[in-house]
């Protein structure tokens, strides 16, 4: 679907280079590349690189670019195990998700199909290279019971936590596993949610409407996020491994052992496992910009705000959050869906003087840009402002009843192009608009509700 997706768009997708030379000049790079099979060389010139080729990236290496963090100790696998027809022990629609934990086994046990199943083996020392019969092992000892099993697939990986010294040097960007790796848990999310912020950062770079400094923003958003969702990974993969072995250390019951002491047993390793349980809504949804250059914060804002917890969110309209969604029609659809990929201006006073403001500075410079009315006064209580601009990546940029002295056009200097703004300007509440704007607001004054 991604490649077809791309195909519509034009975008050429060539594979088996491999990326052998780097160099940056003033208006781009040059990248050279070998082709894998033949050797043949080749040049690809660019106004910028997006190094999204994984953990050990050629990019981030030509580029110079370090990386910090803890390394890992110890490695695990993730299996895919084939079975045989096992539904008169598990049941014809076996549950999704289970946990393990026995002498031999631990994890998840997840059903992929009726006949596929991931398991995870481990923890194995670096250096130690498991058989077959060894992750087979270790695959029925989850199950609980002999059966036939063949592996499909085997996938190693580390507890550990790498972030890129930065997202962002001259003319090349990293994203996803380039840029930051941790222990499993939400990486490939977060690869998405780089890709999120950074896509319309460079659309608008490219096409001129938004000064190059925005791209900065993308380093001072993306790299402080998932530098504290690793720690909060790494944390929990260490804790859960401490459970793990004080669980051991105390025995762990036969699986055909009813005695009362095993009963007992099964009991307090029940009790230790949910006392030992993470909450992890914070990781999850609060995905908050606090250091940002081009989010206009409020003043004292950031002073006044409770730090960012793994286990806590609230919805939270203030700039640099997330803009709560919700139902804006009665056909279900959703604020994010009427938003689509422009900058927003939700309105939900009933004054009209900001809307046009920002309407005639986004014509004037030819931004893609959606107005959304609000009329729900539950909506009103949430975002606590009379009017809120929200990016193409649904993050809260600026929200206010009027525009300070420097009208819309300060405002949207400051949000595309990482320009930050005279003291003045951000604390002095003005109704005004800039002289352009003002023209441009009474040419659309027909055509903006």
């Amino acid at each position: 679907m991604f490649l077809d997706r791309l195909a519509e768009r034009g975008v050429p997708v060539s594979g088996g280079w491999e990326l052998v030379g780097l160099h940056e000049h003033a208006t781009g790079a040059v990248a050279e590349l070998v082709d894998v099979a033949g050797g043949a060389r080749r040049v690809v010139r660019a106004a910028y690189v997006v190094g999204a080729d994984g953990a050990r990236s050629a990019v981030r290496r030509l580029s110079g670019i370090e990386r910090h963090g803890e390394y890992a100790t110890s490695k695990r696998l993730r299996l895919i195990v084939r079975t045989g027809e096992i539904a008169d022990r598990v049941g014809p629609a076996p549950s999704a998700t289970n946990i393990v934990v026995n002498a031999t086994a631990s994890g998840f046990l997840a059903a992929v199909s009726t006949r596929e199943w991931r398991v995870y083996a481990g923890p194995f020392p670096l250096d130690h290279e498991p058989a077959e019969e060894e992750l087979l092992a270790v695959a029925r000892a989850a199950f609980g019971f002999d059966l036939d099993l063949e592996i499909v697939s085997a996938t190693t990986f580390y507890d550990a936590t790498l972030v890129a010294a930065t997202f962002r040097r001259g003319r090349v960007l990293l994203a996803g596993d380039a840029a930051h790796v941790r222990t499993p848990g939400g990486n490939l999310g977060e690869g998405f949610g780089d890709v999120v912020n950074l896509g319309w950062k460079l659309a608008l770079v490219l096409a001129g409407q938004a000064s190059e400094g925005l791209l900065d923003s993308y380093d001072e958003e993306r790299r402080p996020h998932n530098q504290r969702v690793g720690d909060h990974a790494l944390a929990r993969s260490r804790r859960s491994g401490e459970v793990l072995a004080e669980i051991r250390r105390g025995g762990v019951p036969a699986d055909d052992d009813l005695s009362p002491d095993a009963v007992r047993r099964r009991a307090a390793i029940g009790d230790l496992l949910s006392q030992n349980r993470f909450d992890d809504i914070g990781v999850t949804f609060d995905e908050r910009y606090d250091t940002s250059s081009a989010i206009w914060y409020e003043p004292g804002q950031r002073e006044a705000e409770a730090p960012w917890r793994p286990d806590t969110y609230v919805d939270d309209a203030r700039p640099g959050h997330r803009a709560p969604d919700g139902l804006v029609d009665a056909y279900g659809g959703t604020l994010y869906d009427r938003i689509g990929s422009d900058l927003a201006l939700l309105v939900l006073g009933e004054g009209r003087c900001v809307e046009r403001a920002f309407a005639a500075e986004a014509r004037a410079r030819r931004l893609p840009f959606t107005v959304v009315h609000l009329t729900d006064p539950e909506a009103r209580q949430v975002y606590a402002a009379d009017n809120v601009l929200v990016r193409p990546d649904q993050h809260v940029a600026w929200r206010g009843a009027v525009l300070s002295a420097g009208g819309a056009a300060a405002v949207l200097d400051h949000v595309l192009g990482g320009r930050p703004s005279t003291a003045e300007d951000r604390h002095t509440d003005h109704p005004t608009t800039t002289a352009t704007a003002r023209a441009a607001a009474a040419e659309l004054a027909g055509a903006v509700r």
